[in-house]
């Protein structure tokens, strides 16, 4: 019993170790990423109206410091929805899957401590796999789809407290498992050990009482003169023989109890050896994996705003109603007015299906951010070729920042099957729409039209298709622009 609460106190520490780890370094910057945050640090990193988040803040994040960027990125996408009067289609579902996940990392390591402390077995086995799934699971995503799957931030001591904690509370449970179902065997063996040695205690009292009775007899026969040499003599040799034979039997049962003895406390050696190499192992292992220093890559800075000059903090103005082109993460854009509204025209270069994520910031003229406007494409294929009008962005603004998210997607590539014709007539273009996966998660299949004049575009415009049941084709019309053209262009897309 005593062995079993000193692994309970041990879980209990690690719960309260993983509860500290939440607010420890969970990623770290590096490299260029690192020198500019530390040069820059009261600089907006992202941020609307009272949600702002510093670039020192940035520097190095914990997963509560997380928690918070979630809720802010939540709370500024809603705050954007209430101005721009629309909404902003898919930008925090990620953030409400991290922040729910979290909350339920926190939530269960609170219950698994007071089902600890009130020794509730099953509830503390339940709550163990949860936060063993929830904490995996976030770590998953950081590693494969958030900070730490770039080159710009590093796993700090959080991270590696968030993945081993857990873990080793499940292997500590299993131990605990099987230590309790050992000591159960060893508690059964010595109560048949002491089963039997007290229906041997009985047999030798039930013979010493038979051995008593014949003595008695014999008196009473020395009494009455009857008992003679003869008859005393073997009665005298069988007493000795009976005691010798007591005598043996004793000292065999005393023997038999010092080796039970000597091999139960054997078996608790040998579990107080393996239970102290299997912790110095694991912590032989925590210390070379918290040891070990990840060596600084370099990497490109996207910093991505518009044309003309420079300022002395490396952002560049918008002074002109001119065209702005750039590359970042592999994906080329470029961002020009048309019709007095900024449109992005792009195309993705990376190598692989990825999800991408475009947030443009509007400054004035106190460098304060007065508005932004976000833009998501999921599942896209390498050469996708995408055009889009941020919708609502202010006229008066001093110049813009945009910023560009890429995070490989691991859903099917649902674009390339969209096949579309186009028919040009007098005083409009119709579009023939073909699409295997109309049905796929309620999306429509949009296109999107863009005018240009040598090639700067003048007009952007954009239709959704509307499927018949069972139909996977369908045709949208756009009206041709009242100014001259020279060429096209069709982009296609599917959105909600």
């Amino acid at each position: 019993m005593k062995k079993l609460k000193i692994i309970k106190y041990i879980i209990l520490t690690l719960c309260v170790i993983t509860f500290i780890g939440l607010f420890l370094p969970y990623a770290n910057a590096t490299g260029e990423k690192l020198e500019y945050f530390k040069e820059n640090q009261e600089e907006t990193f992202v941020g609307y109206k009272k949600y702002q988040i510093k670039n020192k803040e940035m520097i190095s994040i914990s997963v509560a410091e997380f928690f918070r960027n979630y809720i802010y990125g939540i709370k500024i996408a809603k705050e954007l929805e209430k101005t721009l009067d629309m909404e902003l289609k898919g930008s925090t579902d990620d953030l409400e899957i991290l922040a729910i996940t979290i909350g339920v990392s926190v939530i269960s390591l609170a219950l698994l401590g007071i089902f600890i402390y009130l020794d509730k077995r099953k509830g503390i086995r339940f709550l163990s796999i949860i936060l063993f799934l929830s904490s995996g699971f976030y770590n998953l995503y950081q590693k494969s789809s958030g900070y730490l799957a770039t080159d710009d931030y590093g796993a700090g001591i959080g991270y590696h407290i968030l993945k081993y904690a857990p873990l080793l509370i499940i292997l500590i449970l299993i131990f605990k498992k099987i230590l309790s179902k050992f000591d159960k065997e060893v508690k059964e063996a010595l109560e048949k050990e002491k089963t039997k040695k007290i229906n041997e205690a009985e047999k030798a009292a039930k013979k010493a009482k038979r051995e008593e009775t014949l003595t008695n007899i014999k008196k009473y026969l020395k009494k009455l003169s009857i008992f003679d040499k003869e008859v005393k003599e073997p009665l005298e040799k069988g007493k000795t023989k009976k005691i010798n034979e007591a005598e043996k039997a004793a000292k065999k049962a005393k023997r038999e109890e010092t080796l039970t003895n000597i091999k139960k406390y054997l078996k608790i050696i040998v579990k107080i050896i393996v239970i102290i190499i299997l912790l110095s192992l694991v912590v032989i292992w925590l210390k070379g994996i918290l040891t070990k220093e990840k060596k600084p890559e370099p990497v490109e800075e996207v910093r991505s705003n518009g044309p003309t000059t420079k300022k002395p903090d490396n952002t560049t103005e918008v002074i002109e109603n001119t065209s702005f082109t750039n590359t970042s993460n592999n994906v080329e854009y470029r961002i020009v007015k048309v019709d007095n509204n900024p449109i992005i025209i792009g195309t993705n270069k990376n190598e692989e299906i990825v999800n991408i994520h475009i947030l443009v910031q509007f400054f004035d003229e106190e460098d304060k951010s007065t508005s932004a406007r976000t833009i998501t494409y999921k599942s896209v294929p390498t050469g996708f070729e995408f055009a889009s009008v941020l919708e609502g962005a202010p006229t008066d603004y001093k110049y813009f920042k945009a910023y560009v998210d890429v995070r490989s997607s691991r859903e099917k590539d649902y674009v390339s099957g969209i096949n579309i014709t186009p028919i040009d007539k007098d005083n409009s273009i119709e579009v023939k729409i073909y699409n295997p996966e109309v049905s796929y998660y309620n999306y429509s299949t949009c296109i999107t039209i863009v005018y240009y004049n040598e090639n700067d575009p003048i007009k952007i415009d954009k239709q959704c298709g509307k499927f018949e049941k069972n139909s996977k084709e369908t045709t949208v019309s756009f009206n041709k622009p009242d100014s001259s053209y020279t060429t096209y262009k069709l982009y296609k897309y599917y959105e909600k």
